[in-house]
Order: C-alpha cells, then structure tokens, then sequence
C-alpha cells in the first residue's frame, strides 16, 4: 500500500520501458505502478541496460535482432534481454 493506503500495481520489467532502477509510473485510475527495472534481469550487467536504454532513447526496438544489435549486447548477453521484451 502506498502512504495514502492505495494499492500499488507492480509492473513486470520491460526493455522498452523500463529503466536501471525500479521506477513509479503512472497507472489507471488515477493510481501509481512500481516498474522492476532492468537491474532485476540475472545476468544483464549494468553496462549492458544502459546501452540498451539509450539506444532505445534513439527510437523503439523493431524486434530482438534489433535490440541487440544496436544496444551492442554480445552473445551472453542476448538470453536475459530477450526474456523481458
């Protein structure tokens, strides 16, 4: 519960929206969700987040070919991105 008693969603993490760190966003109904962010991801340095955050910074990620090429993720980083897209 929040400090005024609401319920706080928790949304799963996201590599098209999500950050390092968890973050709130702005739910329905006027209400407010926790965000896991990509520090959750076993394995994903912060490194690699980073990239991937700015590189979708840029533009949206066309698929997961996409995301890795141009967040420069090599081949062990490729498993943990592909699960939270």
């Amino acid at each position: 519960l929040t400090p005024l008693g609401r319920q706080l969603a928790q949304l799963p993490v996201d590599v098209r929206h999500g950050d390092w760190d968890n973050t709130l966003e702005a739910g329905g109904r006027g209400g407010w969700a926790l965000r896991l962010g990509l520090r959750e991801v076993a394995g994903l340095p912060r490194a690699a987040a980073e990239a991937i955050v700015a590189a979708r910074a840029q533009r949206g990620f066309e698929d997961v070919a996409d995301l890795c090429h141009r967040a420069g993720l090599d081949a062990r980083h490729h498993g943990p991105a592909e699960q939270h897209v």
